[in-house]
């Protein structure tokens, strides 16, 4: 085949010419390529349009923040969703309406303006300063160039003109502040009289007729999703280094060459009375300071049995003076260089003379001395065993990662040939749904979210073969296999006869509660003062729930807004009916400036917000927005080869 082409390659050049030439004839080149590769536009924005591959680009941007932000190991198809393609699609689409109002009201970015924009980003600064070689080297890293960077940038600054009018200028009444400030925190005094579904359960008589309606009416409750139960092995590095042998002698050659690394340095303990001297203080001031540091010197000559005593009366440390000067032992650099080099130059026992620091003048003495020294074989054999398992793992793994890799794939009816030949432990974990894809992956777990997906596939359920080696974290390869599946299935209602009745009986148990709560609720409506069976006077507001379901505060709250006292009822979560009577408003406390100018803001941005939204629909329909595109429960094959490794088979 390639020799015939090779031989007539002239002659195929013209036959190409031939199919070739007609296309560019009938459709020019901008149609030829529109016919090859298809119109794949998602919107249209006047003479614009957002592509499928636009949106594939912003979606593998957007995973690829993700997976820097929250690791690696996240799975794409958490992130690139329906429902993120369709929000994304929309923010693409504003982008482009932005873009289309820029350039229909000649919005510009002035150079001076641009530069300076540029200037005040911290990435690309030295010293506080813009610097250049930053400023390129930062974009070659991202593999932009200058123009393109500047050009970028001009547009996002244009488009952020559009709308800041109206989110910077919202205005907020006073009276609107002061309302909402007032509804929020203004306490509302209620007592409250549950009706518990529990209390209504021994009333519940349920037959089988009962059961069986119920149980017909509610199918879709009791379906049991399609299960299966899988077997796998890992390969990761705590696995190989329980291959690898350590060797005594290397251990001991490993030492041997490298005493440098086992040698502590040189360690020296320390007292000090300090008088202190800020760094710049007068003449004067740094000369009454040294006399008084030799008076001190001078009494610690007299007698150096006393230097502890005379450094927790006199020394200006605080934090050593209590411990008679004690500074502890430490090595070379761990002081300022005069006192250091004070230090290091005395004989233990010895007081030295006066030494001037940056923080004034000290008076030393030296304690005690730690003498360099190689720590032995012995301490030191355990660090030097681990760390090379772990070297030797770590290319032992390298090694075995392509064997594991190719063997569960070539010998994919069994896992029996990947153990024998590594030494593998065959795990088993039953009950596995298709829940899982949807949850994020856990550390050391080795079923992510790919490895679920590889398991319900056709091929795993209906051949039951080893999947493919899956990276599941650095140094970490699974492969599964289906052991047992399950369909999805109904199961009869023989089967789950105990579950049916108990959600009957749970279902009938709050009708009753509601009822009876209903009937409370009419008497109290007419009777406010006959108040048995409520409970004490509490207090709640909008701001502060107390633990109240937000049903329930919303209800006692829209009460609070008529004549007082009122009853209102509502559904709890979980517990069942509540009555609650609303007795009396109380007076919502005055608003501070920090709470008033928090308050302020929030509304600002709310409503800037809403009038932005606004904004940008208007320029949708000026700009005549044609979405082509609302279903992506189906993503493209392009989409979802983005989230998922090729298949082998």
């Amino acid at each position: 085949m390639f020799e015939f082409i090779r031989t007539h390659k002239r002659f195929l050049q013209f036959v190409l010419l031939i199919l070739i030439l007609p296309s560019f004839v009938f459709f020019g080149v901008q149609g030829y390529s529109r016919f090859m590769e298809g119109d794949q536009a998602l919107a249209r924005i006047d003479k614009a349009k957002v592509t499928q591959q636009d949106l594939d680009n912003a979606m593998r941007q957007r995973v690829d923040q993700m997976r820097q932000q929250f690791g690696s190991q996240i799975e794409a198809r958490l992130i690139d969703t329906p429902e993120a393609r369709k929000a994304m699609l929309d923010q693409l689409i504003d982008q482009q309406v932005v873009a289309a109002e820029i350039r229909s009201n000649w919005i510009a970015v002035s150079d001076a303006y641009l530069r300076d924009t540029i200037a005040a980003i911290p990435a690309v600064q030295k010293d506080g300063k813009f610097d250049l070689e930053l400023y390129q080297r930062a974009l070659a890293s991202q593999g932009l160039s200058e123009q393109v960077f500047e050009a970028r940038l001009r547009n996002d600054i244009a488009s952020a003109r559009v709308a800041e009018a109206l989110s910077s200028s919202s205005i907020v009444p006073q009276t609107v502040l002061e309302k909402l400030a007032r509804q929020a925190e203004q306490t509302i005094s209620y007592r409250e009289q549950l009706f518990r579904a529990t209390d209504f359960a021994s009333k519940v008589t349920v037959n089988d007729e009962a059961l069986k309606n119920y149980y017909d009416a509610n199918l879709k409750q009791f379906e049991q999703p399609e299960r299966l139960k899988a077997e796998y092995v890992v390969l990761d590095l705590p696995t190989v280094s329980k291959m690898v042998e350590v060797k005594p002698e290397e251990v001991r050659a490993f030492y041997d060459k490298n005493q440098d690394r086992f040698k502590s340095e040189e360690q020296r303990k320390a007292s000090h009375i300090l008088v202190k001297a800020d760094k710049g203080a007068s003449a004067d001031d740094l000369a009454k300071a040294k006399t008084r540091a030799e008076a001190l010197l001078a009494q610690v000559k007299a007698n150096p049995a006393s230097f502890a005593k005379i450094a927790r009366e006199s020394s200006q440390d605080e934090g050593s003076a209590p411990s008679g000067g004690d500074l502890g032992f430490f090595g070379r650099g761990a002081m300022v260089k005069p006192f250091e080099d004070a230090v290091f130059g005395m004989k233990e026992g010895e007081i030295s003379a006066v030494v001037q620091s940056d923080f004034g003048f000290h008076i030393i003495q030296l304690t005690g001395l730690k003498p360099s020294a190689v720590r032995s074989f012995d301490e030191v054999r355990a660090e030097i065993e681990s760390e090379q398992r772990k070297n030797l793992a770590a290319k032992k793994y390298a090694e075995l990662a392509e064997s594991f890799t190719n063997t569960v794939f070539e010998q994919s009816d069994s896992f029996k040939p990947i153990v024998e030949k590594m030494k593998l432990q065959v795990s088993t974990v039953d009950g596995i749904t298709r829940d899982r894809l949807n949850q994020p992956s856990r550390p050391g777990d080795p079923l992510s979210a790919r490895v679920i997906e590889s398991l319900f596939s056709a091929d795993s359920i209906k051949n039951r073969r080893n999947t493919e080696a899956i990276e599941v974290a650095p140094n970490t390869l699974v492969s599964a296999r289906v052991v047992d599946y399950q369909a999805a299935r109904t199961p009869p209602l023989e089967e789950i006869k105990p579950a049916v009745q108990a959600r009957l009986v749970a279902q009938e148990s709050a009708r009753l509660a509601r009822e009876a709560g209903a009937i409370r609720l009419q008497s109290l409506q007419k009777a406010p003062a006959e108040v048995s069976g409520l409970g004490e006077v509490r207090s709640v507001s909008r701001a502060t729930a107390q633990n109240l379901p937000p049903q329930v505060v919303s209800a006692i709250a829209r009460a609070s807004a008529g004549t007082l006292p009122a009853a209102v009822g509502v559904d709890v979560p979980g517990l069942g009916y509540g009555v609650y009577l609303v007795t009396a408003l109380g007076e919502a406390p005055a608003l501070s400036d920090e709470r008033r100018a928090s308050l302020t803001s929030a509304l600002q941005r709310v409503t800037g917000e809403l009038e932005s939204r606004g904004l940008l629909a208007d320029l949708r329909q000026q700009h005549k927005v044609k979405v082509l595109k609302t279903d992506f429960s189906k993503q493209d094959e392009s989409a979802a080869a983005a989230s998922k490794p090729a298949e082998k088979r």
